[in-house]
C-alpha cells in the first residue's frame, strides 16, 4: 500500500459537531474526505469520500456550515484544467 499523505483540512462547526474535509494523496486519482466529531475529538462519522472519481488537488478547499447542511468548495484539475467545484453535504457527509 503506498503512502498516503492528507493535506489542506478545511473545519466548519455546526453547533454540536465540527465538520472535516481534507485531501488523500495516497489514491490516484487524490480523493476528497468528510468527517464529523465531537469538540472533545471522539469520531462521530467514520471518514467518507466526497469527492469520488475526482482529483482534487486541495488548493482553496473551504468547508462551511449555513445552518441546515455544509458546503464545500475546492479547485479540481480532473479535466486537465483547474475549476472551481462545489458541492452540498448533509451532516452525515452525503
Amino acid at each position: 500500500m503506498g503512502c498516503h499523505t492528507r493535506y489542506h483540512p478545511s473545519l466548519a462547526f455546526d453547533g454540536t459537531h465540527y465538520g472535516v474535509v481534507w485531501v488523500d494523496r495516497g489514491y490516484n486519482p487524490n480523493r476528497l474526505y468528510f468527517r464529523r466529531f465531537l469538540p472533545d475529538g471522539t469520531v462521530s462519522l467514520p471518514a467518507v469520500p466526497v469527492a469520488p472519481g475526482g482529483s482534487p488537488d486541495g488548493n482553496g478547499a473551504d468547508l462551511v456550515w449555513n445552518g441546515a447542511e455544509y458546503g464545500l468548495a475546492w479547485i479540481d484539475g480532473r479535466d486537465g484544467d483547474a475549476a472551481v467545484y462545489f458541492q452540498r453535504l448533509d451532516a452525515a457527509g452525503a
